[in-house]
């Protein structure tokens, strides 16, 4: 008799930083799709060449936290954790004890659309990872951050790698695109950066 074919994903681990090589739990949720490690790295590469800053983060739909976690890890920076699963919520929390970093993040309890930014300090780096069957999300994004991204802020828009990623969101422009088997990644940023 075959055994019935499971789709496990692998847990991530901390690229680079203080906290490199710390494998991150993952929630047993079925919503949670763990970015993978190839499109992590090329997220960050395109990152690092505009010298993103990670002074205050938002990580929407953040599932394990991994967007988040690895910017911290490569920062000095505060981040906030959106993410309305409950069992995602508490891996959060228990992925920046692993990594030594709950005192500069955040978890809030509540969907995206929910949300309201309540913080006067505008974010520098926006992570968005919403499920890949989601539509209208840079309408969401834009109606929400509107008032809350620095003039410095880059967004990271995960999708899948079917779908080509809007031209502009928030009044960032597209900057650059990837696309790594199912997931592709979309950076917007100022023109001036």
């Amino acid at each position: 008799m075959k055994k019935a074919k499971v789709n496990i994903h692998r847990n991530p681990r901390i690229i680079a930083g203080s906290a490199k090589g710390i494998q991150l739990l993952v929630s047993p949720s079925a919503r949670v799709r763990p970015t993978s490690l190839r499109l992590r790295e090329s997220l960050f590469g395109m990152l690092d060449s505009l010298e993103a800053d990670y002074s205050y983060i938002l990580d929407l739909y953040a599932g394990s936290g991994a967007l988040g976690i690895e910017a911290l890890s490569r920062g000095e920076g505060l981040a906030v954790f959106v993410e309305q699963d409950r069992s995602s919520a508490a891996t959060i929390r228990m992925n920046l004890e692993r990594v030594g970093e709950s005192n500069r993040g955040l978890v809030v309890g509540q969907s995206v659309e929910d949300w309201v930014p309540t913080d006067m300090k505008k974010f520098t780096m926006i992570f968005a990872d919403p499920p890949y069957q989601s539509t209208g999300i840079d309408s969401l994004i834009s109606e929400k951050l509107k008032d809350s991204i620095a003039a410095n802020g880059v967004l990271a828009l995960e999708h899948e790698s079917g779908l080509t990623p809007p031209n502009t969101i928030c009044d960032l422009k597209l900057y650059k695109a990837r696309r790594q088997g199912r997931g592709a990644v979309a950076i917007y940023c100022d023109e001036a950066n």
